[in-house]
C-alpha cells in the first residue's frame, strides 16, 4: 500500500496539533484549579477574621484585622468579575456564621414588616456590603502604579460597603436611633435627621479605622516584592 506525501505531512501537524490542544486544555485546568484553591483559601481566612473582631459592635458592626483584605486582594488578582462572585460567597458565609451569632436580624417590626426588614438586611448588609468588596481591581490596568489602583480600589470598595450599611442603617434599623449615642452630635437631631446622623455616626465608627487598617495591610502585602508578582498576575 502506498503512502502519499500528503498523507505522511498531514499526520505529524494532526498530531501536534492535538498535543498542543492537550497542553492547552491542561494550562486551562490548572489555572482553574489554582483560582478556586486561592479562592477558597482567601475565603476562609477573610470567614476566620471577621470571626474574632478587635472591637465589636451591636448589630453586626465591628473593627477586625483587615478582614476585607483577602476579598479584596481576589478581586484585584482576578478581575470583578470573579471578585463579584467570591464577594456573594463571603456575604453567604457572614449571613450562616456572622448575623446568626451577632443578632443582626433582630430588626425592629413583626409580621410582614418584619420579613420585609430582614429581606432588606440580607440584601443591603450582606450581599451588597460584601459582594462590593470584590470589585477592587477597578483601577487595575488604568492606573499604571499598582500599589496606588490597589489603594484606591480599597477606599472605593470600603465605601461601598459604607453606604450599604448606612442605607441599611436608615431605613432598617432607624427606629433605633438614639441621641444618646453621641449626645454632642445627636442631641439637637429628631425624627429622620436623627435616623440619619445615628446610621452615619455609628457605621462610621467601625467603617473608618476598617478602612484605614485594611487599606494599610493591602498597601504593604504589595509593596513586598513576591506578594506584588503573585497579587497583579494573575496566573502567579
Amino acid at each position: 500500500m502506498r503512502t502519499s506525501k500528503t498523507d505522511i505531512t498531514i499526520k505529524p501537524r494532526y498530531n501536534v496539533g492535538v498535543f498542543l490542544l492537550v497542553i492547552r486544555r491542561k494550562k486551562i485546568m490548572s489555572f482553574k484549579t489554582k483560582r478556586l484553591t486561592t479562592t477558597g483559601v482567601l475565603l476562609a481566612i477573610s470567614a476566620v477574621l471577621f470571626a474574632f473582631p478587635i472591637i465589636p459592635l451591636p448589630y453586626d458592626g465591628e473593627v477586625t484585622i483587615a478582614a476585607m483584605a483577602p476579598i479584596i486582594i481576589l478581586g484585584y488578582k482576578y478581575g470583578m468579575k470573579w471578585g463579584f462572585f467570591s464577594g456573594i460567597a463571603l456575604s453567604l458565609i457572614q449571613i450562616v456564621i456572622g448575623a446568626t451569632a451577632s443578632g443582626a436580624f433582630a430588626v425592629p417590626g413583626s409580621g410582614a414588616k418584619m420579613v420585609v426588614q430582614i429581606i432588606l438586611v440580607l440584601i443591603l448588609d450582606f450581599f451588597v456590603a460584601f459582594t462590593a468588596l470584590g470589585f477592587s481591581g477597578m483601577f487595575k490596568n488604568k492606573i499604571k502604579n499598582n500599589t496606588l489602583s490597589l489603594a484606591l480600589g480599597t477606599v472605593c470598595v470600603c465605601l461601598l460597603r459604607f453606604i450599604a450599611h448606612f442605607v441599611s442603617g436608615v431605613i432598617v434599623w432607624g427606629s433605633y436611633a438614639d441621641a444618646g449615642f453621641a449626645p454632642k452630635l445627636l442631641s439637637g437631631l429628631s425624627g429622620y435627621s436623627l435616623m440619619v446622623g445615628y446610621s452615619f455616626i455609628y457605621n462610621g465608627s467601625y467603617m473608618l479605622p476598617e478602612t484605614i487598617i485594611t487599606t494599610i495591610v493591602c498597601v504593604a502585602l504589595i509593596s513586598v516584592k513576591p506578594l506584588k508578582k503573585y497579587i497583579i498576575n494573575e496566573n502567579a
